[in-house]
């Protein structure tokens, strides 16, 4: 159509006897749309090898993402490395072809706490590959380390009775939420339930404990090499006493626990041999994750990374694999 256009007009200068001048502006027209049209389709067949690039990258069986590390530590020829974002630890082979600058720019990353791009086999906690991320990805994280910028209104820090307690439990234990998958997102869990109680006028806390975790589900057994997290919720007992308890479906689905009870339960030692708490960190209820080192707390005052990991792991159950990465979900 193109060629067949343009040759009809050559012919119609001709035949109205047009001076030479106007038959070379018209040539010239014709050479000039000839070379947009050139670049466009040359454009649209890039977009196109593009397109099927970013498709094979994403069914190559690597999955690519920002995650920030707190914590690695080398072993017998393997890297264990801790991300903020994962209650998992993950692992890399240093026999790998750039094993020590991997590990070289991840020791930065955590001196400097910024993210790093982190590749793994897809569906697993194994890295095949570390590089600096993109300024875009920093910005990103370091806007997550500012809290919100105004306290909530009318929310109450303490629940009256446990009447109210449980009615709330009720709600928190949402079938939205994916409590049936506790290998991660533990963090995403319980800024979920937080958002329900400031829907119902309450306010809670987060209780953070590090460390060599493992817990019994009441199906198997998972295991969490860096942290746990859950709502640390204060009401009225039938004394009059204001008492703090853990609401965590994940692993009680029945109702609310002493904190006591939560730490005994993290470390069952019928699931992990010799299991520990490193560390344990109280904080406000507006923290979506806890950077050990240094102890800086993120936040997603919005709930669009909560949403985004919820979403990411709804249909999954059990304690082992598949892990899907959720790291694209800590740019939203």
């Amino acid at each position: 159509m193109y060629f067949s256009f343009h040759i009809s007009f050559i012919i119609i200068l001709i035949e109205f006897n047009m001076n030479r001048q106007w038959l070379f502006f018209g040539l010239g027209i014709i050479l000039l749309s000839g070379l947009i049209f050139s670049c466009n389709h040359t454009a649209k067949e890039s977009k196109k090898t593009n397109e099927a690039e970013v498709y094979s990258t994403r069914t190559s069986g690597v999955e690519s993402g920002e995650l920030v590390p707190t914590r690695v530590e080398v072993k017998e020829g393997v890297a264990y490395i801790a991300f903020v974002q994962s209650a998992r630890l993950f692992h890399m082979d240093m026999e790998l072809e750039n094993g020590n600058q991997y590990l070289a720019w991840l020791e930065q990353a955590i001196r400097e706490n910024h993210p790093v791009t982190v590749s793994v086999e897809e569906g697993t906690t194994t890295v095949v590959e570390i590089a600096p991320a993109p300024e875009s990805a920093i910005q990103t994280y370091q806007e997550s380390l500012l809290p919100p910028a105004e306290a909530l209104a009318d929310v109450s820090d303490i629940i009256p009775d446990e009447a109210t307690l449980l009615a709330l439990f009720e709600k928190m234990n949402d079938p939205g939420i994916p409590f049936y998958y506790a290998v991660d997102g533990c963090y995403a869990r319980a800024h979920k339930m937080r958002q329900i109680l400031n829907e119902n006028g309450y306010e809670c806390e987060k209780q953070f404990i590090f460390g060599d975790l493992a817990a019994y589900t009441g199906t198997c057994c998972v295991e969490w090499g860096n942290f746990h997290v859950a709502p640390l919720v204060s009401y009225r007992n039938s004394a009059g006493e204001v008492e703090k308890v853990i609401v965590d479906p994940s692993l009680f689905p029945d109702g609310p626990v002493s904190v006591e009870a939560w730490h005994a339960s993290c470390l069952n030692a019928d699931c992990l041999e010799s299991p520990s708490i490193s560390r344990i960190v109280n904080t406000t209820g507006s923290v979506f994750l806890y950077v050990q080192t240094g102890g800086i707390p993120v936040y997603d005052t919005h709930y669009r990374k909560t949403d985004c990991v919820i979403a990411t792991y709804k249909d999954l159950s059990g304690c082992t694999e598949p892990h899907p990465s959720i790291a694209w979900c800590m740019i939203l």
